[in-house]
């Protein structure tokens, strides 16, 4: 039940994207329609078993989706090991950053956090308990299985259909990182709970959604996901703990 009502769910993201991805209009020619396919495909498989696996109890008192978060991360090591069709490197599993992508990187990482935290000061309810299974997860596997999924695979292969992009003080903004952030969006606001009941959170949307902006634009100017999934995890955090 769980996992059709989430994989259901994957397919309802999907079907939104449709437009948005008719109107940005991707090079499909010479094969490249099957990027597209790949993304989607890795897309349900990401939506169905982290939601599937939300259930499954590893100690006494869990909070968080360890099981789920975990397998993704996994099994996106295992893909980079033995699969050649992106490579690491590509992918952003590297520590090394392009020229001057440090400084650029950490100013609008402090830049985005700033907001965050502006935003949870003055709309939420702020709490100084501090939790540390939800530090542990928020700071380590959520946030860097997430950026595996949407930042090293779907943001590559969705670059992989598209050329020329806009820069916002040289950051570069196009349509793979406008998508990627979309449908990121989606998978954290627009949910089928069990019963297939639809749980829509606009707001949920709205924060992902910028997060995966920033996120891809971070990704992008520095070739490599450590900034992105640092700030991934201090965004998390800040409404989190």
């Amino acid at each position: 039940m769980l996992l059709s009502s989430y994989l259901l769910g994957g397919l309802m993201h999907l079907l939104i994207m449709v437009p948005f991805i008719l109107l940005s209009k991707p090079v499909l020619k010479d094969g490249k329609g099957k990027m597209l396919a790949a993304a989607a495909i890795i897309y349900l498989l990401y939506s169905s078993l982290t939601g599937g696996l939300s259930t499954v109890i590893l100690f006494d008192q869990q909070q968080w989706n360890w099981a789920g978060k975990v397998i993704i991360l996994v099994g996106c090591i295992i893909f980079f090991i033995r699969n050649k069709t992106i490579s690491a490197r590509e992918a952003g599993l590297t520590l090394k950053q392009r020229n001057g992508a440090i400084l650029p990187c950490l100013v609008l990482i402090a830049g985005g956090l700033l907001v965050r935290l502006g935003i949870y000061f003055l709309a939420q309810n702020p709490s100084l308990h501090f939790d540390m299974e939800t530090i542990a997860f928020q700071g380590t596997v959520n946030a860097f299985s997430d950026e595996l999924v949407f930042r090293g695979l779907i943001l590559t292969l969705f670059n992989r259909l598209y050329s020329g992009s806009e820069e916002i003080a040289g950051f570069p903004l196009n349509w793979p990182i406008l998508l990627s952030s979309l449908l990121f969006g989606l998978s954290q606001g627009l949910i089928f709970q069990a019963g297939y009941h639809l749980e829509i959170n606009l707001a949920r949307i709205l924060f992902a959604f910028v997060a995966g902006l920033v996120a891809g634009m971070l990704k992008e100017r520095s070739g490599s996901l450590i900034f992105p999934a640092i700030f991934h995890a201090l965004w998390n955090l800040i409404g989190n703990h």
